[in-house]
């Protein structure tokens, strides 16, 4: 019961980091992108 209880909970640790860096790589990407935007919309307004 324990040993179970170990491992599912290493899973889950495993789970929420992956989660994590591809949060962290989702809002980089979503940053880049709002930059590139925002690039594009002041080169036609001009």
């Amino acid at each position: 019961m324990t040993e179970e209880k170990n491992s599912s909970q290493k899973e889950e640790q495993a789970k929420n980091s992956g989660w994590k860096k591809i949060n962290k790589k989702f809002v980089l990407l979503s940053f880049f992108f709002y930059l590139l935007v925002l690039l594009v919309d002041i080169k036609f307004l001009e």
